[in-house]
């Protein structure tokens, strides 16, 4: 079992007493454009849904990439707007990510929150932030475009008893298996995803040896007098859960659709703490590219563990139909429309307690231990509810023992997850500012600039070709043995053209540019 979930459960139940909103939420205003974008993604996670790793993984794109526009303007190179360059990096991944190929429903306007914050941004009179901040979107996207992230390959669940197989309810039915292959994802820093893992519980590796093991046998016992939802008529089993309890179910869930999914709840935390103590734009955009980094590293370390070890478990509900045959218990967990559902994948580890655990590693490496903040949620069944903490520990533990509390987890799914969190959050903090140095190019008059309208280049000219003052445009400039070229700004500044060229000693996980002189 994962260290510090060895409490009794009343043991956390004061950790996140719930309190009375006193207004309204709102946005972020857009004087912070870290923070905008941040509202921005959340909303384009209500929009989308979908599993959490995807969300995850667009978060940490994102926020990098805006992280990248904010901090890494080369300064010899002249100053730049900021706020352009973010709003830039931000939309242009954004974009890319949630089109209307792979999310045909996806109905956020953008471009509105584009214009929005642009509104708001200041002068860009050379175009020159602009330019930086699509590049820095552009290179993201092309970093994680073979990532992993659309492996379809399928999934066939087990049939031995405590194999996971989906749970055939309103959201599991069968054939859905939801994303089995993304624990093969590549990470954005992690780079032994399975040394992050723990072990099963008291080395279990076969389904025989979980069926006689005296600590599964007593998780699903607890899960059961804990988890269940409550009785609807004389034949329903009692549940145990005391009112707090299922108020902390309901509030850390966020599974259904139209909410902003557990990545987004862990990103509005640390909004919340960071208008706490205020921080400012520049360090937000570290802070918030180191935990949305974490986050996506931790949905790929997690799913690793659900279906690429030698126990993809099976849910509490079908535990309990083994254990406690005849007694028609069904978990909490439910929609908005209250009809009972189990996540359709497998128990261990949980994600959310995964997401739990990296979110409190960052947050306790930037602010120590101890803040005060409030919580707030999207879960439908916690409307406007909030909860108070005083330190990141007690909130990552209440969000990973909720998972028991609404019947979808047993406790070691909860304890493992909160360590495998942790541990992905000592490899990434620190690690998104390990950046290569700019670089100035020249290139004489007479070289060659491919011009690429759409996916074919169309047409070759030349750097003394490209025109007079007062205008900028797109060419592509890259190695045409790859296979792809990068999209370069070129400008008539200062007597001369300039652009941003990508260097090509420059990975494509990060693209810090140096002035290019013609």
């Amino acid at each position: 079992m994962g260290k510090g979930v060895s409490l009794v459960l009343a043991g956390v139940l004061a950790a996140g007493a719930l309190v009375s909103p006193d207004a309204a939420r709102g946005s972020a205003a857009v004087g912070d454009h870290v923070l905008f974008w941040g509202d921005v993604l959340k909303d384009a996670y209500r929009v989308s849904g979908g599993a959490p790793g995807p969300l995850a993984r667009a978060g940490a794109m994102m926020h990098l990439a805006v992280y990248q526009a904010s901090a890494g303007v080369p300064g010899r190179l002249g100053p730049i707007n900021r706020n352009v360059a973010i709003d830039e990096a931000a939309h242009g991944v954004l974009t890319a990510v949630f089109n209307r190929t792979d999310y045909p429903t996806f109905s956020l306007d953008l471009r509105a929150r584009y214009d929005v914050a642009r509104a708001e941004a200041g002068a860009d009179p050379d175009g020159w932030a602009a330019a930086y901040g699509r590049l820095q979107a552009d290179t993201v996207v092309r970093a994680r475009a073979d990532d992993g992230w659309n492996d379809t390959t399928p999934y066939t669940p087990g049939t031995e008893p405590g194999a996971w197989r989906e749970t055939n309810d309103a959201l599991c039915v069968p054939g859905k298996a939801v994303t089995p292959n993304w624990g093969r994802v590549r990470p954005f820093e992690l780079t032994d995803v399975a040394s992050v893992v723990p072990a099963f519980p008291d080395g279990v590796r076969t389904y025989s040896q979980l069926l006689g093991n005296e600590r599964y046998q007593a998780r699903v016992t607890e899960v059961y007098q804990y988890g269940g939802a409550a009785p609807t008529g004389p034949a329903d089993p009692p549940t145990l859960r005391a009112e707090d309890q299922t108020r902390i179910a309901w509030f850390w869930a966020n599974d259904v659709n139209g909410t902003y999914k557990p990545p987004g709840h862990m990103l509005e935390l640390t909004e919340a703490v960071s208008r706490v103590r205020g921080l400012g734009q520049a360090a937000n955009a570290l802070l918030f590219a180191e935990v949305a980094v974490a986050l996506a590293d931790a949905s790929i370390a997690s799913w690793h563990a659900k279906y690429l070890t030698p126990i993809d478990l099976w849910r509490p509900v079908d535990a309990v139909a083994v254990a406690y045959p005849g007694a028609n218990w069904r978990p909490l967990s439910a929609t908005s429309d209250n009809r009972t559902f189990s996540p359709c994948f497998p128990a261990w580890v949980s994600g959310h307690a995964s997401f739990a655990g990296a979110w409190e590693g960052i947050m306790t490496k930037w602010f120590g231990e101890n803040v005060d903040f409030t919580a707030t949620t999207d879960d439908p069944h916690a409307k406007d509810q909030e909860r108070v903490f005083h330190n990141f520990r007690d909130a990552a533990l209440e969000n990973a023992l909720s998972r028991l509390y609404l019947g979808v987890h047993y406790r070691f799914d909860a304890g493992d997850g909160l360590d495998l969190g942790r541990a992905v959050a000592d490899r990434v903090h620190g690690a998104v500012t390990a950046l290569p140095a700019p670089v100035e190019h020249r290139v004489a008059p007479g070289t060659a600039v491919r011009t690429c309208p759409g996916a074919t280049c169309a047409a070759v000219v030349t750097v003394d070709q490209l025109g007079a003052a007062g205008w900028s445009f797109c060419k592509k400039w890259g190695r045409e043995a790859d296979g792809w070229w990068y999209d370069v700004d070129v400008y008539w500044r200062g007597g001369k053209f300039v652009g941003w060229v990508p260097d090509d000693r420059t990975n494509l996980r990060h693209s810090y540019l140096g002035k290019c002189v013609y």
